[in-house]
């Protein structure tokens, strides 16, 4: 399923309007200190916070959605959390926005649906609230690593364990290769805290093989599930180079979302270099359980991008609203607008809500007439002209087309139309040229709906023809992230 997301998320762009957004601000960080290095030469360089606060809603110059926390009420309502963040031109935290009329706009658009969210909540949150965090650091420590890199982020996490983080604060740290062990820091008011920084601080060691990337991070989840009580926050931060190779003990990383999801931590995920598994660290771990995803390109980024989550996951607006859980996909966008500034901004980013089926299915934009299944070629023109285009550029994908209806009718007269109207659909891709031997239809009548069909909003939600990508080429060729960093986030208008 996982490979199949990833695709997905770039072609739902084209068939219903799910992109991920991208764009940049400045940062008034020293060139220096964000010098792209041979490691990632594609990459930008990221905006960090810079860890103060202004105040004045006219300094505003971009909005970020830093993270998205969503938890199922029901089997028909999913509450979704976001984390926003109004900077001004020096990536300078704005805290003092009024929370009941700044916000002015939320929407929730997914696959099925559209939604202006009238009932939502915005709350400030602060350091300043003093809420206790537990910080799980899960460190690369292969070879591919080398001995300069893991001596420089192991300064970083000293400098941060002395400099960012507060009294009430715990930091755990897991150092893998093949193996891994964890350790827990003292606090900073403890006399054991200088020599315990002192020699955490020595380089690569016993270290220096392979990756089991699984294996670690699950060590440090169950470390923070039975090492903290519930007072606390639970962050865990994992920075790596390279792809899982070695795991023993955990096979995949919904294993891992899982066990995140249930434990109530946020993964936060930190790329070093363009050669990393983006694919499970942004759309898998950090998306799926509610975390930040960062992309370093030097070493002297490593203590920027730790400071960065560290005052993201402190200081920021919660708006909160509940919706219907359909599932794929969802781009929230979150406006924020005053007379006082020249434009009005906002933000996008995206989050999952898993589908019950081990295919996600994508909606096709087609057009029928009420229990007809020819389809209206003007209407449906564009949706098709896009499938054939993807199937065109992927030679090697297959789809299955399905087709539903709402409850409205006889089982039989539902299951006949759902059927016919998904030969429609394979028909009209046949007639542009494509092998019938890559796309096959099947209908499910009125047995899969994914809403209510007791009303009409429900019921138009059901009646509906999609598709599911049953194999493809181009499923292990992207790896550039549709979840998007803080950084990418940021628009104005």
């Amino acid at each position: 399923m996982k490979a199949n997301i990833l695709l997905i998320l770039g072609i739902c762009v084209a068939i219903a309007g799910c992109a991920g957004v991208n764009g940049s601000t400045s940062s008034d960080i020293p060139e220096a200190d964000l010098s792209v290095t041979v490691d990632c030469p594609n990459n930008q360089a990221s905006v960090y916070l810079s860890g103060e606060s202004v105040k004045g809603i006219e300094k505003t110059k971009a909005v970020q959605i830093s993270r998205i926390q969503t938890e199922m009420l029901n089997s028909k309502y999913l509450n979704v959390k976001i984390a926003v963040h109004p900077i001004d031109a020096n990536n300078n935290f704005v805290d003092d926005l009024p929370t009941n009329s700044t916000f002015c706009e939320v929407i929730d658009s997914s696959n099925y649906k559209r939604s202006a969210i009238k009932d939502y909540t915005v709350t400030k949150v602060s350091k300043a609230d003093k809420v206790p965090t537990y910080f799980a650091f899960i460190l690369d420590h292969s070879g591919s690593m080398g001995e300069e890199r893991v001596r420089n982020m192991q300064k970083a996490i000293a400098d941060f364990a002395r400099n960012e983080i507060s009294d009430e604060d715990r930091i755990l740290v897991v150092k893998f290769d093949v193996n891994n062990k964890s350790m827990i820091f003292p606090t900073k008011s403890s006399p054991e805290f200088e020599p315990f920084i002192t020699n955490f601080v020595n380089g690569l060691g016993e270290y220096g093989s392979a990756t089991a990337l699984y294996d670690a991070v699950e060590t440090g989840l169950e470390e923070l599930q039975f090492s903290t009580g519930d007072e606390y926050a639970k962050s865990l931060i994992i920075l790596t180079d390279g792809y899982e190779n070695s795991s023993k003990v955990i096979s995949s990383a919904d294993e891992l979302v899982q066990l995140a999801n249930s434990s109530r931590v946020a993964v936060h995920s930190i790329a070093y270099s363009d050669n990393v598994d983006k694919l499970l660290l942004a759309d898998t771990l950090a998306m799926q359980t509610g975390g930040i995803y960062q992309s370093i390109c030097s070493q002297q980024e490593m203590k920027l991008v730790f400071s960065d989550i560290y005052y993201r996951t402190k200081n920021y607006y919660l708006v909160e609203y509940n919706t219907i859980n359909y599932p794929g996909i969802h781009t929230v966008k979150v406006k924020v607008c005053d007379k006082s500034l020249k434009k009005s901004l906002y933000a996008k980013n995206l989050y999952l809500v898993p589908s019950k089926d081990k295919e996600l299915p994508i909606p096709i934009d087609v057009y029928f007439d009420f229990a007809k299944f020819t389809l209206k070629q003007n209407e449906s023109r564009k949706a098709i002209d896009i499938m054939d285009t993807l199937l065109r550029n992927d030679p090697a994908m297959k789809i299955e087309i399905q087709g539903h209806t709402d409850s409205i009718g006889t089982d039989k007269a539902n299951q006949t139309l759902s059927e016919n109207r998904a030969k429609a659909v394979v028909n009209a891709l046949i007639a542009k040229g494509i092998n019938k031997e890559r796309i096959s239809a099947v209908g499910f009548g009125a047995t899969k709906p994914i809403a209510d069909n007791s009303t009409e909003e429900g019921r138009a939600a059901n009646r509906r023809v999609v598709f599911v990508i049953k194999s493809s080429s181009s499923t292990a060729k992207r790896t550039i992230p549709y979840y998007s960093s803080p950084h990418e986030s940021s628009i104005s208008n």
